[in-house]
């Protein structure tokens, strides 16, 4: 694609700064209308003064296979990375890499676990700190990045937590912020709410109550304000030291979570929308379309091209995703086109207010047809929270649908092969160790 205006010089280019919040689910957050307050300073910073997209989805639902899209602009399928021993293939050049090579800095300050750089996903970063801890560590050592730095050349920065994953144990003095007086867990395994419990009750072998879910449900949402509060203490730093000047602040997460609905909690388990929807925000240098909604769905393999299409960059024609500039200038406009969610050999696909969803292999464990049909449909229009399956009585050719959805995949994965396939890793007992506390590893 050629460029779509002059491309800024390295001096006059603004800075970037990417945000993943992991596990923030995207009907969560205040600035896009959810009842609780969960994101003061983010319904200023982006509401305000910024872009939402209030129907964004994301191309898997765990961490791995979702950052390695957001950093490719390609679905799990086509670039591969779709189990816990792939990492990101050598050959593949990331979004750091690209703008490495126009002459932009990289840093990144993440957490760790699958953010480790055996994952590949550190290519392309000059700087590339695993601090762990959450943003009361990480935060810190990239403001202390930030200040240390001459001003040029342009900054490409990335900044990632686990804060909102489980097991949810905000710290004081959010904890109590949406906790009752009566909101206690009635599972005595569920006073600190973890991956294992979750993992026993998507299994069957545990039944969680209301109670249970009312009272993860205020923690998780304490762990979101308690976020909004260490980014809102960042930018307040930043901002006072000028460093906020010239800069796009993009903020995403890479899945959602479960809670019960559709029998399952946490993520990876199924391609619904509590774990497929996130939230998408954007605030531009000078607060350029600031105010504006988007409902148009997108995916975050968009938000590469849209960054290059901003800055006056090629975008690689082997990039799935596109720019969304076009619908940002103007909200009304409709892209023609489908955008995927997948996990392991299941696949969603969105088309319009459809989405169409295809489980050929659970996630093991004692599944049944009710909970995860072998294919559904879903006016999401109608039907945002899918509940009613149009299987039998669908609004298009159903069959026509699910083979195209089946070709698509299909031809990913030969595009995969024909560049040379999977790449695998080798975990080393520390990476076995972060993957266990997160509850992806036995």
């Amino acid at each position: 694609l050629p460029r779509t205006h002059s491309s800024p010089t390295p001096q006059s280019a603004p800075n970037v700064i990417l945000i993943s919040l992991d596990t923030l689910r995207g009907d969560s957050l205040s600035c896009l209308g959810y009842p609780r307050g969960t994101t003061p300073w983010m319904r200023t910073f982006f509401e305000t003064e910024g872009v939402r997209f209030s129907n964004a989805e994301a191309p898997s639902t765990w961490t791995l296979p979702s950052h390695t899209s957001l950093f490719l602009s390609q679905y799990p399928d086509r670039h591969g990375v779709t189990r816990d021993f792939h990492s990101v293939p050598m050959a593949a050049e990331t979004l750091a890499e690209h703008l490495a090579g126009h002459g932009y800095e990289t840093a990144a300050f993440v957490d760790r676990g699958f953010l480790h750089h055996h994952y590949g996903l550190n290519q392309g970063y000059e700087t590339y700190q695993q601090k762990g801890g959450g943003f009361r560590q990480i935060l810190p050592s990239a403001l202390e990045f930030l200040e240390k730095r001459e001003g040029t050349p342009p900054l490409f920065l990335f900044l990632h937590t686990f804060d909102i994953h489980d097991p949810y144990a905000p710290p004081n003095p959010f904890r109590e912020r949406f906790l009752l007086e009566n909101m206690v867990p009635t599972t005595p395994e569920f006073a600190l709410p973890h991956f294992d419990v979750m993992r026993e009750a998507n299994r069957g072998n545990l039944e969680l109550t209301r109670e249970d879910i009312d009272y993860a449900r205020a923690l998780y949402d304490a762990q979101i304000l308690y976020v909004d509060h260490e980014l809102s203490q960042f930018f307040q730093s930043i901002e006072k030291k000028k460093l906020l000047e010239n800069t796009l602040v993009i903020l995403i997460s890479d899945h959602g979570e479960g809670f019960g609905e559709h029998g399952f909690w946490a993520h990876g388990w199924t391609l619904y929308e509590e774990m497929t929807h996130v939230p998408m925000l954007m605030r531009f240098p000078d607060r350029s379309f600031q105010g504006t909604l988007v409902e148009e769905r997108v995916n975050l393999v968009d938000v590469a091209p849209t960054l290059m299409d901003y800055l006056g960059y090629a975008i690689p024609e082997n990039w799935q995703g596109q720019s969304l500039m076009p619908v940002i200038r103007d909200p009304e406009l409709k892209l023609d086109r489908s955008t995927y969610s997948q996990l392991y050999d299941n696949n969603a696909m969105y088309q319009g207010y459809l989405k169409l969803i295809e489980q050929k292999r659970p996630n093991p464990s004692k599944l049944n047809e009710e909970r995860m049909p072998p294919r559904a449909i879903f006016n999401l229009d109608l039907d945002p929270y899918e509940e009613k399956n149009l299987i039998d009585d669908p609004p298009v050719d159903a069959s026509k649908e699910f083979e195209r959805l089946e070709q698509t995949v299909e031809v990913m994965k030969r595009q995969r092969d024909s560049e040379g396939g999977v790449t695998e890793v080798d975990l080393d007992p520390e990476q076995v160790k972060e993957l266990q506390a997160l509850g992806y590893l036995k």
